[in-house]
């Protein structure tokens, strides 16, 4: 009686095992199905991404790229402008305009930067 009774348990136990094995292999199983949906989604977003930045990305990439250009042309203008109303050279030395219309020379408006730089 005690040995069937210990089969009986043994039984029951192996039985609970193999219950919770099916149970973590459906889990399991349930968890693949929704990663590979999530895949699919995540492959079909990016799909319609690229299919609408080829339709309207090269319109705006280009806008965005005229006017980048624009903006560096406009800002290296303006600092030429700047340079060359505030900066010289004579004879090898670098001299500076502090006020903006002055010359050439020894006048209070020319500072001397370096020479030869």
């Amino acid at each position: 009686m005690a040995e069937a009774l210990s089969i009986a348990e043994r039984k029951a136990r192996e039985a609970v095992e193999a219950r919770s094995q099916m149970e973590l292999r459906i889990a399991q199983n349930k968890k693949t199905e929704k990663e590979k949906q999530m895949r699919e989604i995540a492959n079909k977003a990016r799909q319609e991404r690229t299919e609408m930045k080829k339709v309207h990305g090269d319109e705006r990439q280009s806008e965005e790229v005229k006017e980048r250009d624009n903006i560096r042309r406009d800002l290296l203008d303006e600092h030429r402008k700047v340079r060359s109303s505030f900066y010289f050279s004579f004879h090898g030395e670098y001299y500076y305009r502090t006020q903006p219309n002055c010359r050439r020379g020894t006048s209070p408006g020319v500072g001397l930067i370096s020479s030869s730089v």
